[in-house]
């Protein structure tokens, strides 16, 4: 069969080109005529046989090309329509709603046959009528009309219920009107899809007891639908689908199922068309995920079901969609719901049970019961669910229960106290609110136990505070009365009377209860107005309690009354006579007055301060030092003021803290601040805490300019540091004279063969070299006064070891002293002691023996001194005095040792010892 047929319009012979055409027509082969300008006429018959298009001779190769292409086109495109037409005919036609399509002047266009059985007219019989002319009433037509011209105008589908006359009696219906829409999507027509759900509506009880099942039967005729090709472009699709995803129609055209379908779900999706509808033409109901025009996806439910041709041959598939979001989050909302009732039931803190209820309301055994239950009675949980209530209500309360049992019959809820028995005994006073419901067929009780036992403990001491109040009340040091309010007609308070008072009352105001019991407060005080009605009456208008101080001029006292109201139109007033307490308060306004003028009369800078550090009160001294007036300081922190170095606020801070956590009473620092003109300033400051109530409350701190006196230390301490560079000096210089000294008696002994004099000269060497350590020391140390004795003596003895010459394996020094320091009036005649009775042991006391040992000691004796000098060498010859000698070491050692106001001994048992006993020597002033 050819593609397309090109014909002249006029043929040669006997038969005509518009004739054969028509005869051709029934084949659906699209047909081209070849015409010229004067065939005008022919065209005309030509039109009848629905042409493609006409060519005009001579035509152009581009032309024809085109033409051909075209008509082919077209051909398909109407094929397709056809098809398309057909299976809407087919759907529609074979489903019990009616469907109807009416133009846009709300004509007929289309009809189902299925509105025979509505209305028992055949469907050809609406074609081309309005509503009015098909037979409907004015009413049903207003109804119709209405619902379609809203259609037409929003673009938006709507639902609607109506009932009609049908030919078997009245049709309940309800059905859905959308507009229809052309490629530019302006509205071409509008269709209504109607049911007929009068079986489901005729016992309105049963359809209200079924609107659940009613709903889900109405969403599911008002599912989405959607029918794609072989190849999955959607090449049809209601209102509902097209809503569901946001499109408009022209664009869900151009798209395939795989668009509109999350990538996640094509694979799946595909193994379950190839498996299901390849095998049995339609699948079961699944889920998986849509893809709406704005990019947000949603959860749907759907069968598919494979489309065949009239030749029986796969077209592609359909499928009804439902958007199941809401079901989603429903059971999302339901398993969080369970999830927190879950955690409710078993986190609360009450008991919370559920037991059945035998038919004769008789409590049955638990079948729940929460964690709070089981801690609270000591029971397992596989214990609790073989008992029932009875089991653990205490034995002396069965009575009650049974009472309670029986109230429940006229009623499904009940409170009540009652006492539970734990495991071990105990008992436990408990709240029971208790439920009736329905449960999986069985009536089911829920009780909410909630634990009084301390409530009643409450309630009993309620009653022992309300024994006690009562005691209170009537031994209060204050006066208590209660009143009434007394009201004009006009509701204006005007007086009121006294209803109850203590027995303070009578003895602060000297009055007998008898003479005020029900009597006006006017009366009772002699005066012309009852006393502070307007404060009173306020007091019970608005329900907030007051409290005032007052002079009360008929009795010539002061009080301090408190006033509340403890219920409706009367209140309560709770006096005390403060009489001698104003009598204080004037004396102690006048100490205040003595107060601020020492206070601002202080010379001192005098600061009150919070213990936080604000700023409360100051004097003028500190006023006038900082230039800032009060007001700009008072309620300030400390901190903030500019008179302070950076380090000193952190200073400050510390001794603040310090103060408060040591529990002491004062601190005294220096610091400085900045003047109002900016200099530095010295202060000494005395701070201290004030105690109110035994608690510290704030911080008082005086201080006092001291700069002047700081300037004075200075230059005093600049003159002392000036001293100890000149004594550090002369200390130096006369090292280095003795050094000079030594120098040259060292030299001297290269000239001398007189081995007397050599020795003399030598041992003149060791004693300048002994003064001249003295003042080295001196030199090196910071303390000038003190000499540290230990290390001068080690480095004497080593040196004089070192002088004559002595090895030290013939000889070992053995020094023994304690951390001493001397000054050096008595520290020259101690060295000078020790380098000449060691030079002497060096000398004389071993002429021949090796190993021998000199040992120094140095001890302190309370405040005296012990200088011990010791060889084990052959000893002091005993016809020598050593007080009475020519030797120059031994009297050099008894001149000195009487200088320094000793006494010396020796001891020659075994070698040689001499022990000095001393002070150290004060200081002298020298001329």
């Amino acid at each position: 069969m050819p593609d397309l047929i090109l014909i002249d319009i006029v043929l040669k012979g006997t038969k005509d080109s518009i004739e054969a055409i028509s005869k051709i027509k029934k084949l659906n082969i699209p047909v081209i005529f070849l015409i010229t300008h004067s065939e005008e006429s022919k065209i005309e018959r030509a039109k009848l046989t629905e042409p493609c298009g006409y060519l005009i001779k001579p035509y152009d190769r581009n032309e024809l090309k085109c033409a051909i292409e075209l008509a082919i086109y077209k051909n398909q495109i109407e094929n397709e329509l056809n098809e398309s037409e057909a299976r809407f005919r087919t759907l529609i036609e074979n489903v019990e709603d009616v469907f109807v399509r009416y133009d846009l002047n709300l004509r007929y266009q289309y009809v189902s046959p299925s509105i025979e059985e509505f209305t028992g007219t055949k469907p050809e019989d609406f074609i081309g009528k309005t509503n009015l002319e098909a037979g409907f009433s004015s009413d049903m037509t207003n109804f119709f009309d209405k619902h379609l011209l809203e259609a037409i105008q929003s673009k938006k589908s709507a639902d609607v219920r109506f009932s009609y006359p049908g030919p078997n009696g009245l049709i309940l219906a309800e059905g859905r009107v959308y507009p229809e829409f052309d490629n530019n999507g302006d509205v071409k027509s509008v269709v209504t899809v109607n049911r007929d759900i009068t079986k489901h509506m005729e016992d309105v009880d049963k359809i209200k007891s079924s609107e659940f099942k009613y709903r889900k039967l109405y969403e599911s005729m008002m599912d989405a639908f959607a029918h794609v090709d072989n190849k999955g472009h959607i090449i049809e699709f209601n209102e509902v689908f097209r809503q569901m995803l946001g499109y408009d129609p022209d664009e869900l055209l151009k798209l395939t199922y795989r668009d509109i379908t999350p990538e996640k779900w094509h694979e799946y999706e595909t193994e379950i068309v190839k498996n299901q509808v390849y095998d049995r033409g339609f699948t079961d109901i699944y889920e998986k995920e849509y893809l709406r025009k704005d990019g947000t996806i949603f959860p749907v439910e759907l069968r598919t079901y494979q489309v065949r041709d009239e030749q029986g041959h796969p077209n592609g598939l359909w499928a009804i969609v439902r958007d199941i979001s809401k079901r989603k989050e429903s059971k999302k909302l339901l398993l969080e719901s369970e999830s927190k009732f879950r955690e409710l039931f078993g986190n609360a803190n009450d008991m919370i049970t559920l037991n059945e209820i035998e038919k004769n309301i008789v409590p049955g055994k638990f079948i729940e019961v929460n964690k709070i239950g089981i801690e609270r009675l000591g029971y397992s949980r596989e214990e609790f669910l073989n008992m029932t209530p009875m089991d653990i209500v205490a034995p002396d309360y069965h009575t009650k229960m049974r009472i309670i049992a029986a109230e429940f019959q006229n009623s499904s809820n009940a409170q009540f106290e009652i006492v539970h028995l734990t495991k071990d005994g105990k008992r436990i006073y408990v709240e029971v609110n208790n439920h009736l419901f329905h449960l999986r067929g069985k009536t089911v009780a829920l009780a909410i136990s909630r634990d009084i036992t301390e409530r009643k403990k409450v309630e009993e001491n309620l009653k022992q505070s309300e024994k006690r109040y009562r005691t209170l009340y009537s031994s209060m040091n204050e006066g208590v009365a209660i009143h009434k309010v007394i009201y004009d007609k006009s509701d204006t308070p005007v007086d009121y009377v006294i209803i109850d008072i203590n027995n303070a009352y009578e003895e602060i105001l000297g009055i007998n209860k008898k003479d005020v019991l029900g009597i006006k407060a006017s009366k009772v005080y002699g005066v012309e107005k009852a006393p502070y009605l307007k404060i009173y009456s306020e007091v019970v208008q608005t329900g907030k309690s007051t409290q005032f101080e007052t002079y009360f001029k008929p009795m010539d006292k002061h009080f301090k009354i408190s006033v509340f109201s403890p219920s409706k139109d009367t209140f309560a007033t709770i006096f005390e006579d403060i009489t001698s307490r104003k009598k204080t308060e004037e004396a102690l306004c006048e100490s205040e007055e003595t107060y601020r003028t020492l206070f601002e009369s202080d010379p001192n800078y005098t600061i009150l301060l919070s213990l936080e550090g604000v700023i409360l009160d100051l004097n003028t001294s500190a006023l006038n030092i900082i230039g800032i007036s009060k007001d700009e300081i008072i309620g300030k922190h400390f901190t903030e003021l500019t008179i302070f170095p950076k380090e000193e606020i952190t200073v400050n801070r510390k001794m603040f803290s310090s103060l408060l956590n040591q529990d002491a009473l004062s601190k005294h620092y220096e610091s400085k601040i900045f003047d109002k003109n900016s200099n530095i300033r010295w202060i000494e400051t005395v701070l201290t805490t004030i105690i109110k109530d035994d608690v510290p409350s704030y911080f008082l701190v005086i201080s006092s300019d001291i700069t002047e006196r700081k300037v004075f230390e200075d230059k005093i301490n600049y003159s002392l540091k000036e001293k100890n560079v000149l004594l550090k000096e002369i200390h130096h210089r006369v090292k280095n004279n003795m050094q000079i000294i030594s120098s040259m008696l060292s030299l001297q002994t290269n000239y001398i063969d007189d081995n007397i004099a050599l020795d003399v000269l030598k041992e003149s060497q060791n004693r300048v070299k002994t003064m001249a350590m003295i003042h080295e020391k001196l030199y090196q140390s910071n303390d000038f006064i003190n000499i540290k004795f230990d290390d001068y003596i080690l480095r004497l003895v080593s040196d004089l070891f070192y002088s004559y010459n002595i090895q030290e394996d013939h000889i070992k020094p053995v020094i023994e002293v304690e951390d001493v320091k001397l000054n050096i009036e008595t520290a020259v005649p101690c060295g000078l002691i020790i380098s000449e009775l060691v030079s002497n042991s060096l000398k004389y006391a071993f002429p021949e023996v090796k190993n021998g040992k000199i040992q120094v000691s140095l001890k302190r004796h309370n405040n005296k001194y012990e200088l011990t000098v010791s060889d084990n060498g052959i000893g002091f010859p005993e016809d020598l005095d050593f007080r009475n000698t020519e030797s120059l070491g031994l009297q050099l050692v008894n001149n000195l040792v009487e200088q320094i106001d000793g006494q010396i001994t020796i001891d020659i048992n075994q070698g040689t010892e001499f022990k000095i006993i001393f002070k150290k020597l004060e200081y002298k002033e020298r001329i």
